[in-house]
């Protein structure tokens, strides 16, 4: 019993993360707009034999699964509480661990507890809104880059499993680091647990990941090559099959009617949201903290996680500006989901890179004094947006 205490002590953070999560995940599902509730639906729905499981099934699954496959509405609302919860905290965790990693070794109390005001900072990352967002557009999430959802249950499942996969395929970017099978064995199940529980990020990570490999190739040759390529192998594999199930036999449709894919004009569907003479301002108060950094710290350009995320970022951009859906789900945005995660990854290394000149107290830089107001308005935006969503219960 002293040893169970020691450690709930010890992370404090992630139980009072927990018990913030618990509390906002009811008040969302209780009282607000969302797609959490809308998923709760189909669990419904699957359990009634309605309809089959979607392609990308895992997060239905895992609410039945725990809820022993009852169709208590009281029940389920409990259980997907708790598993959104759970997930939230892990990608707390998870990127904590980042950034206790990348920024070396800590020795003091003071700088440990920094970098735990950091990474919780870092959790409830926001864009940064404007008077015509707030008062014109009356949006302060559509339209944007954003780093967090609240409203959308696969997206904050697969959060954690997706930050664990850029992680771990980051480590074997290093030529001098040799992958065991067990590495690769584990960056073929985070793959496949992507997709199946969402892979938008996957779409993002097939193509960059294959380039940031090449190195692999030109050193290793080729059978070492397919050896380090194999998630992505697979994962195509598992894309082309969701392809087909959803677009070609339209299983787990929201819809009746059919949807498909197609190439469209330039962000077309972020049009549907805001003007067009918005659209750079939006990226710039979206990634306000990565650009100045850039301008004001270029090495940041040499630093591995950063070139990664950000190649995930621009790739996840291209993505959602030229690619849409057509049919019912064109007004979705299912092809810009990718586009939150690899946005919360370019902030996570963002600050990772900023962690040591953050926790340096003899720092008198005014360039870092700037950075550190950056961070903390993107930190005061995510906590005004939480306020606006449910003052509003609109989540857009």
């Amino acid at each position: 019993m002293k040893e169970i205490k020691c450690k709930l002590i010890k992370n404090i953070d992630i139980v009072l993360l927990f018990v913030v999560c618990v509390s906002i995940f009811s008040h969302i599902i209780l009282h607000l707009i969302s797609d959490i509730t809308v998923h709760i639906d189909q669990v419904v729905k699957i359990n009634s034999s309605e309809i089959p499981y979607p392609p990308n099934f895992l997060f239905y699954f895992t609410i039945n699964f725990l809820s022993a496959f009852s169709n208590n509405l009281s029940f389920l609302n409990s259980v997907t509480i708790l598993v959104l919860s759970l997930a939230a905290v892990a990608k707390y965790a998870i990127s904590k661990n980042i950034i206790i990693r990348l920024t070396g070794e800590i020795s003091d109390e003071g700088s440990k507890k920094k970098i735990c005001i950091i990474a919780l900072g870092l959790f409830f990352f926001f864009a940064i809104p404007d008077p015509y967002t707030v008062f014109v557009l009356d949006k302060m999430y559509l339209g944007r880059l954003v780093p967090i959802v609240w409203h959308n249950s696969t997206v904050i499942m697969l959060f954690p499993f997706a930050v664990l996969l850029y992680w771990k395929q980051l480590q074997l970017f290093d030529l001098s680091y040799k992958a065991t099978t067990k590495d690769i064995v584990i960056i073929n199940i985070l793959v496949i647990l992507n997709i199946l529980i969402k892979p938008s990020f996957v779409f993002v990570y097939i193509p960059i990941t294959f380039f940031f490999l090449l190195n692999r190739f030109k050193v290793e040759g080729l059978k070492a090559f397919v050896f380090y390529l194999s998630p992505m192998i697979i994962g195509g594999l598992f894309i082309i099959g969701q392809y087909y199930l959803i677009y070609k036999l339209q299983q787990g449709s929201f819809d009746p009617e059919a949807s498909g894919i197609a190439i469209s004009s330039p962000f077309e569907v972020t049009l549907l949201w805001i003007p067009k003479w918005y659209l750079p301002i939006s990226f710039l108060l979206s990634f306000c903290l990565p650009i100045f950094t850039v301008f004001l710290f270029k090495d940041i350009l040499k630093y591995k996680p950063f070139v990664y995320a950000l190649a995930l970022s621009i790739t996840g951009v291209f993505i959602s500006a030229f690619i849409m859906e057509t049919g019912p789900r064109m007004t979705h945005g299912n092809f810009t989901w990718q586009n939150i995660i690899c946005t919360f990854l370019l902030m996570l290394a963002t600050v990772s890179y900023l962690t040591p000149k953050f926790l340096n107290v003899k720092q008198e830089s005014k360039k870092v004094k700037f950075l550190l107001g950056l961070f903390i308005i993107h930190v005061l935006s995510g906590i005004l947006y939480l306020i606006n969503y449910a003052e509003t219960h609109v989540y857009y």
